[in-house]
């Protein structure tokens, strides 16, 4: 019970407590209450004050905010947002979460992607992201979010958007104006206002020779030379003061030390606030530039200098102080020429060199291992020793060259417009230095402008050459034209050409008559006591020798080095160069000329060319000459001829005429007529003799003499020839003597021509032998040929007229030929079948009275041998036949036959049927073509003499007629005319005709020819 009690005491002790304790703790809590509803207040006001200024913030902003929670619903969003996604009001308050969401990714240019990254951003709650959105109307958005923990939970993710559309583009822009800037081919470097450089590009890098990392820091004078260093203290100071610098050009100096020419253009760096704090400066290369302009300004130069006359000398100096002008590094520049002779180069141009070193190296042979230069010329390509004490090209000269400091040396060729090398330009330095290519192209341009100037110069002198030359050549035309002595001809043309060519001696050879050696026509510069000595010289004797023997043009240069023994009597006087030229016509030599000088060593090609040009005109003069003498002496001998024809012809005529008046007065004395029948038969017979020699000489010079060449006996031809001289020997009271050997000779020949050439060579003996003289006939055979030698007593030749005696009409005492008759063809015409025999005819003489000798040669046949028959055409010859004897006449009595005689010449017409009729044949006459086929038809003749050249039809038409028809198959046509050539037999067979005579005809002839007719049957 007290145990309750007690536990009662103790249960209201502690409610007491506890009333207490809550009482104090009731009290507590409205105190903390109050303190809490006042913090509350308090933390309300600020928040208050926080969510204001939080609200100002969102909005004042230039990002777009947008607060979502955990789901992605909007819980806050600042009106820059919705300004920046264009979203309507209804979307914004829309309680879809994804309304916005979908709204917002059709703005962009790939939505699905919009989408997908804010699922994947929702889903796995990264604590950030970042990225970039691409919007369709090309904007581009910097977009961002972060989650927002609030006492550790996640409460939502903040998203702010901001378009960073300028700055991707100033971005971009920056890019690519960076990689303009590194890439670009000019030099950009940026520096502060104390010239210290603070950026550098790749161009710079190329251009000054400093990487980036060696130039950045380092002050701009690193590149400037020390003469342009107040040029760059101006410019600061100008931006300093915040004036403008215009574009300039200026010159600035590499790592290397080469100093190049610039365009630079500067403008100011500013920083935020508009100051100028420091520079940009892009600079270009202009240095190729720099140089054309002054290599076209050189060359403008030039050409001023060419069209004002300039000498080549001055030219060429011009330009090699316009290259030199385009070094920093003491360039010294030569050009050197080719020689005439293309062997050597000769000084043209070198004006910073040593004249002594130009001295050296004037004339320096062309070769492969000559210097630069020499070997240069002789490569016909760029030669560049980079160092003279160590190249082998200049290993025999490199001590020249290092005694005047020259170390390296580039040599190009100066080539023509046809490829011809015309010199060399070379390049010196006192180091040794490989070419730059900047160094290639300003020599590429100096070759080509010394070339033009070369060309040029050369062609003016070549012209100015070529203009004296022609000038030489037209007098030197009219000289040779105009006189008519050969000496004086050549003296007065060496007169004129001697001071242009620098010539003093020259020598005119001509062939002698016999063709066997040189006689001296004329010359100058040779003394008279050296003069005989070379009168005449052999063929190879000399080099006027030499130059005949050949046929060819002979130059000798350096002649007093020279060990030829030809060369030595120029030696002896002193000629140092000699060129001699055949005078040639046809392949035929008419002689020599040859120039010297003793002042030259040598002629160049053109003058030889003219020399060579000349010496044809010299040449032409002589052919002329000769032409004119031969024309002359033509124009002579036919003035003689025709006299001497019309005297040979009136000769037998005036007996003739003689016999016809006897005929006539002497009626009853048949002794008499007889006498003067016989008469005239004999002068008859002369006339037609002279006729035929004049027919064989022109067949001869025709070529359409034709031999019946068989194997004949010496002795029968010497029979033949004597029987026809003999009457003209004895007349003239000579004696002839015959030698044969006792063996008989054969000869391949035609024995009546051959016959005709020793009985003219016997009448010409006869002809100009006194009355009483002698004449010899001999024969001998050699080995191989057959020797006759005719020989008199006679009057002789003169020496002077043995190289023309055979010529056509040629006579040596035209008083004696004049007495003894003849028209001067018989020789011609023995000569001409003698070489138709294959042999050679000369004359030799003592001279006047000493009597001549013609000596004849033919090939001999064997003893055994056969000669085939000559080819023939098949053309009747009227036969070598004596007179008609009594029994002839009686034999034609007898074989009588009808005749039809046509001829429009009716003299000859009736005469010739009378004397066929008194043999007894029956005879009819017709006097043209026509009547002759009229006549023929009614008559029926057995035989037609038919003249030929009648007018209207002639003989060869009317015989074609008669042979048309059907009763003149069989009947004998004879052509008979004064038409003898074989050309004319010819013509009379193609017509049908079966025989050819040449009137006058011999009665005993025609009567022969008509039996061989009948016997062949006319149709043969």
């Amino acid at each position: 019970m007290a145990a309750d009690e007690d536990e009662d005491k103790l249960l209201r002790s502690v409610a007491l407590q506890n009333a207490n304790a809550i009482q104090i703790a009731r009290q507590q809590a409205e105190k903390a209450l109050i303190q809490a509803k006042e913090s509350l207040e308090r933390k309300t006001v600020e928040l208050a004050r926080l969510l204001a200024m939080m609200r100002a913030t969102l909005e004042s902003t230039t990002d777009g905010i947008l607060v979502t929670d955990g789901n992605g619903n909007v819980t806050c969003y600042n009106e820059k947002y919705v300004a920046m996604w264009r979203v309507p009001r209804s979307v914004m308050d829309s309680p879809a979460p994804r309304s916005l969401r979908e709204f917002s990714a059709r703005q962009t240019k790939d939505p699905q992607q919009f989408l997908t990254v804010i699922d994947a951003i929702y889903t796995a709650s990264p604590p950030e992201s970042h990225d970039l959105l691409e919007l369709a109307d090309g904007r581009v958005i910097e977009r961002s979010s972060r989650i927002q923990f609030v006492d550790g939970r996640n409460a939502g993710r903040v998203w702010s958007f901001r378009d960073v559309t300028e700055r991707r583009r100033a971005e971009e822009a920056r890019a690519r104006l960076a990689a303009i800037v590194e890439s670009s081919a000019d030099a950009i470097i940026s520096k502060d206002l104390d010239g210290r450089i603070l950026s550098w590009n790749k161009g710079a890098e190329r251009l000054y020779g400093y990487s980036a990392q060696e130039a950045v820091g380092m002050p701009i004078t690193l590149i400037i030379p020390p003469d342009r260093q107040d040029e760059e203290r101006a410019i600061l100071e100008r931006f300093r003061r915040g004036e403008q610098v215009e574009h300039f050009e200026t010159v600035r100096v590499s790592k290397q030390g080469r100093w190049i020419d610039i365009s630079l253009t500067i403008s100011p760096i500013h920083d935020a606030k508009g100051q100028v704090v420091g520079v940009s400066k892009v600079a270009r290369d202009i240095t190729a530039r720099k140089r054309s302009e002054a290599m076209l300004n050189g060359q403008k130069r030039v050409l001023e200098l060419m069209a004002q006359g300039a000498g080549l000398a001055e030219v060429l100096d011009s330009l090699c102080r316009t290259v030199e002008g385009q070094s920093a590094e003491g360039m010294l520049a030569s050009i050197q020429l080719v020689d005439r002779d293309g062997l050597h180069l000769r000084h043209g141009a070198a004006p910073s060199l040593p004249d002594s070193y130009n001295q050296a190296v004037d004339g320096i042979a062309i070769g492969p291992s000559v210097g630069s230069c020499g070997t240069a010329a002789f490569r016909r390509e760029p030669v560049y020793v980079v160092d003279i004490a160590t190249d082998p090209l200049w290993a025999k000269f490199a001590h020249v060259a290092l005694g005047y400091g020259l170390r390296a040396c580039w040599s190009h060729p100066i080539l023509s417009s046809a490829g011809d090398v015309l010199g060399t330009f070379a390049m010196y330095y006192d180091r040794p230095r490989k070419p730059a290519p900047e160094d290639l192209g300003l020599v590429g341009i100096i070759t080509r402008t010394a070339a033009i100037a070369i060309e040029r110069k050369r062609a003016e002198e070549d012209l100015k050459k070529q203009s004296v030359r022609l000038r030489l050549l037209w007098e030197a035309a009219e000289v040779l034209l105009t006189t008519e002595e050969p000496g004086s001809m050549v003296r007065e043309l060496f007169a004129k050409i001697a001071p242009q060519l620098g010539l003093d001696t020259y020598f005119n050879y001509m062939v002698t008559d016999l063709g066997d050696a040189l006689r001296l026509e004329s010359c100058v510069g040779i003394s008279e006591e050296w003069v005989g000595s070379i009168a005449r010289l052999e063929f190879g004797q000399n080099l006027c020798g030499t130059v005949a023997l050949h046929r060819q043009p002979v130059v000798v240069v350096d002649i007093p080095q020279s060990t030829d023994p030809n060369t030595a009597f120029l030696r002896s006087c002193g000629i140092r160069v000699y060129t001699g030229i055949p005078l040639l016509v046809d392949g035929r030599l008419l002689g020599t000329l040859a120039f010297a000088s003793r002042t030259r060593d040598r002629f160049d090609e053109d003058e030889l060319e003219f020399l060579r040009t000349l010496t044809h005109y010299v040449t032409v003069a002589y052919e002329r000459l000769r032409l004119v003498r031969e024309l002359q002496d033509a124009d002579r001998k036919k003035d003689d001829f025709i006299a001497m024809l019309g005297h040979e012809l009136r000769n037998p005529l005036a007996p003739v005429r003689n016999g016809l008046q006897i005929m006539r007065l002497a009626v009853d004395d048949p002794t008499a007529i007889e006498q003067a029948r016989g008469m005239m038969d004999r002068q008859l017979g002369h006339m037609v003799r002279l006729i035929d020699d004049l027919l064989d000489v022109s067949r001869i010079s025709r070529n359409k003499m034709e031999l019946r060449r068989a194997r004949v006996a010496l002795a029968d031809v010497i029979d033949n020839a004597t029987e026809t001289a003999r009457p003209a020997i004895e007349e003239a009271g000579q004696t002839l003597a015959i030698s044969l050997p006792s063996k008989p000779i054969f000869l391949d020949a035609d024995l009546t021509r051959l016959a005709q050439v020793l009985s003219n060579l016997l009448a010409n003996s006869a002809k100009f032998a006194e009355r009483g003289g002698r004449i010899e006939l001999a024969a001998e055979r050699t080995a191989h040929e057959v020797v006759i030698i005719v020989r008199d007593t006679g009057i002789g030749i003169p020496h002077s007229d043995l190289p023309r005696i055979f010529d056509m009409f040629s006579q040596v005492d035209r008083s004696m030929e004049r007495a003894t008759g003849g028209l001067g063809i018989g020789l011609a015409l023995v000569k001409g079948l003698v070489e138709m025999h294959g042999g050679t005819v000369t004359a030799e003489s003592g001279g006047q009275g000493m009597g001549s000798t013609f000596t004849v040669r033919l090939p001999a046949l064997d003893t055994g041998s056969e000669s085939e028959p000559a080819l023939e055409l098949g053309i009747p010859r009227e036969p070598v036949l004596a007179a008609p004897s009594e029994d002839d006449r009686a034999a034609a009595q007898h074989h009588q036959r009808r005749i039809l005689v046509v001829d429009d010449n009716q003299d000859s017409a009736r005469t010739m049927a009378r004397l066929l009729k008194l043999l007894g044949n029956e005879v009819h006459t017709a006097y043209d073509g026509h009547e002759a086929v009229t006549a023929a038809e009614g008559f029926r003749p057995e035989v037609v003499l038919m003249d030929v050249g009648m007018p209207g039809l002639n003989g060869y038409e009317a015989t074609r007629q008669i042979r048309q028809q059907p009763w003149g198959q069989d009947t004998i046509v004879i052509a008979l005319t004064g038409w003898g050539q074989d050309i004319d037999r010819l013509q009379s067979k193609a017509a049908g005709c079966d025989g050819h005579l040449v009137k006058p005809v011999d009665l005993p002839d025609l009567e022969r020819l008509l039996e061989n007719l009948a016997d062949h049957g006319a149709a043969s």
